[in-house]
């Protein structure tokens, strides 16, 4: 904390602390800590045919199931993966 002080005071401008691994090493340094990433592929959407120009109504057909999948493979996954079992999915759009 003083060093950060010192450093404001010399060149107005704060440091932020960083905390992670090190590339070499993995006790100090500025990397983020190896955290697990999981990911969840649902099923394929299938489109009937490619359109190239399609109209907003198609557009809005294929986002709507798009977005019941997605609800769907959440809801699936949900209890599996997540942290907290009561967490609820909002689409905004």
């Amino acid at each position: 904390r003083r060093m950060q002080e010192k450093i404001l005071k010399l060149f107005l401008i704060g440091t932020p602390i960083l905390h992670g691994r090190g590339i070499f090493n993995y006790t100090i340094g500025i990397m983020p800590f190896r955290k697990p990433i999981t990911t969840i592929v649902g099923k394929p959407i299938h489109i009937a045919e490619k359109i190239a120009n399609p109209t907003k109504e198609q557009i809005d057909v294929i986002h709507a199931i798009y977005k019941s999948e997605l609800i769907k493979l959440f809801y699936e996954n949900r209890d599996k993966y997540s942290m907290d079992k009561n967490i609820e999915l909002e689409i905004i759009g």
